[in-house]
């Protein structure tokens, strides 16, 4: 649905740019190639962070003990930071976009500015809607993250309510034979009472 029509867009966007590619001053050949390395670098990254949080999230299913737990919180700080730096270089491009005259002066040479801004937008555009996808599958992991600590926290409260209900039972049962004990004391002791008689 919404995601086929974004990708449709992005990739007409990228087809107008490239057409014109042969037209592109050094400083927007440079622009286009730094996005493209970050935005490749945070691809990869999720590539990296994807397998091993899944392994993680199903060994913590089949097992959730407390050390699973501190390899989540490693995982989910890690994941917190690259949340910051994503949504850091896309604050910065959606500003850039924002401000025309930010844009033409992204041009070291003179000319058709109007023409220059044109094609900084469309390339900024194209690079924004990459960084908002790795967004929402950065939020997609941190939702699974959240999911399995609620799992967990509700397994370990489940088992911190057995281990109270069998100190429960355990002072009970102590308890009832602390007043046996007081019994038999009393019927043990060599008192003259009319009880014994």
């Amino acid at each position: 649905g919404g995601s086929e029509t974004q990708l449709g867009s992005d990739s007409l966007m990228r087809l107008l740019y490239q057409k014109s590619i042969q037209d592109l001053d050094f400083e927007h050949i440079i622009l286009e190639v730094a996005l493209e390395h970050v935005v490749k670098k945070f691809r990869r990254h999720l590539q990296i962070i994807q397998p091993a949080l899944e392994m993680l999230l199903q060994q913590i299913e089949q097992n959730p003990e407390t050390s699973g737990l501190k390899r989540l919180l490693a995982i989910k700080k890690s994941v917190a930071e690259f949340e910051q730096n994503v949504e850091h270089v896309s604050k910065v491009t959606r500003n850039l976009l924002a401000d025309d005259d930010d844009m033409r002066s992204l041009y070291l040479s003179q000319g058709d500015r109007q023409g220059q801004q044109e094609g900084v937008e469309l390339l900024l555009g194209s690079y924004l809607a990459d960084l908002e996808e790795i967004e929402a599958d950065i939020k997609i992991f941190i939702d699974m993250i959240e999911d399995t600590d609620q799992f967990i926290s509700a397994h370990l409260d489940s088992v911190r309510n057995e281990i109270i209900k069998l100190s429960l039972f355990t002072e009970v049962g102590g308890l009832i034979m602390g007043f046996g004990a007081v019994v038999s004391g009393i019927f043990g002791m060599n008192l003259d009472n009319r009880i014994n008689e």
